[in-house]
């Protein structure tokens, strides 16, 4: 019966090709947390952030709402976003913009702030009844539909909800410089 030496080299190459697997697999185990950390943000989808299905945030008391027909002026209230996620960081409480609300026939209607022109914030003229882009001079009436100036569009309605005496308020942004509304 013949002997296998320790040097016999058909033995030393499958130590060999042993030691090389199990390297290789301390290295995937390694790299495989660092890849799924560095690819988590594009598994994550924030709904708000997309603009598709947008999360309804309370912007205002229904009792703050003012009635236009009653002369009241459209109240400016601020868009605070509950939970945003932006790649690896979670923000509480995000400022996402500010939108002008009233009601008028009994209806509650939210209007962006944001003028579809080039997206200067929208202001409102107490004088004319009026809201007024003040960059390009773009005026809306107070529906928000478009009376003058360079905006392709009237100023974009939001949709919005009352829950427990708050007005929820479905908050996006749309193209600018378009004529048809699209979120983008």
């Amino acid at each position: 019966m013949q002997e296998t030496s320790p040097f016999d080299p058909e033995r030393r190459s499958v130590m060999r090709r042993l030691g090389t697997a199990l390297l290789g697999l301390l290295g995937a185990l390694e790299i495989a947390p660092a890849l799924a950390y560095l690819f988590d943000p594009l598994r994550r989808v924030d709904r708000a952030a997309a603009g598709a299905g947008a999360v309804p945030v309370p912007v205002a008391a229904l009792s703050d709402v003012p009635d236009v027909d009653q002369g009241g002026q459209p109240l400016q209230a601020v868009v605070i976003a509950r939970d945003r996620r932006d790649a690896w960081n979670r923000l509480s409480r995000v400022r996402e913009g500010s939108v002008w609300l009233y009601r008028r026939s009994r209806d509650l209607v939210c209007l962006s702030t944001v003028c579809p022109h080039a997206g200067c914030a929208i202001d409102f003229d107490e004088g004319h009844q009026r809201f007024v882009c003040p960059c390009h001079g773009s005026t809306f009436a107070l529906d928000g539909t478009r009376r003058d100036g360079p905006s392709p569009r009237g100023m974009d309605t939001l949709e919005v909800e009352v829950t427990d005496g708050q007005v929820m308020c479905q908050y996006r942004r749309f193209r600018l410089a378009v004529s048809r509304k699209e979120p983008v």
